[in-house]
């Protein structure tokens, strides 16, 4: 019906080229088919397909995508869901970037340098003092109210994901999970 909606096989062309563009194609595809066109779009800032939404905990996808909206820390709850099985847990536990890389990223994880982004993100991060008893940031440095330059990564990233109106899941009741 809409070749320039959905076709056979992925290809980076038919990308509108804004964000703006592609939130337009993403509320034509949902006229024609809700579900799967939001399990065909990448959420949040982990960038996760929404065909996994059952991996990250949710029980439909239209339950993922509204945890997509609600923020930071219930992206980070999905990526960890996500992530807490073979092969990704497998190659976080061994610190193999390379594996992990290619699981999450696919065989194009090479081309763009995710592997040694990775093991340099975890050496800065890996330094930072949690508390056992907790398994948080160590004092001042909690996830409500992290201090320095995590908290200023944050609110950058909750600004780069802030999505628009008709995807707010506070002014959309058919977004709120369930």
């Amino acid at each position: 019906q809409r070749p320039d909606l959905s076709y056979p096989k992925w290809d980076r062309t038919k990308y509108s080229g804004t964000l703006k563009g592609e939130w337009a194609r993403l509320d034509a595809a949902c006229t024609l088919d809700r579900p799967p066109a939001l399990q065909s779009a990448r959420w949040g800032m982990f960038q996760i397909m929404g065909f996994n939404y059952a991996y990250c905990g949710c029980p439909e996808v239209e339950a993922f995508v509204a945890l997509q909206h609600a923020g930071v820390a219930p992206q980070m709850e999905c990526f960890a869901r996500f992530v807490a099985r073979p092969p990704y847990l497998k190659a976080l536990q061994a610190k193999d970037w390379v594996a992990f890389a290619a699981a999450y990223n696919g065989p194009q994880h090479a081309k763009n340098h995710y592997a040694p982004k990775m093991a340099a993100a975890y050496a800065t991060f890996a330094s930072v003092r949690t508390d056992p008893l907790v398994g948080r940031f160590a004092p001042g440095m909690t996830i409500d109210g992290m201090a320095g330059p995590l908290a200023q990564i944050t609110t950058r990233l909750d600004e780069r994901f802030d999505y628009p109106a008709q995807w707010d899941k506070t002014k959309n009741a058919a977004l709120v999970p369930i």
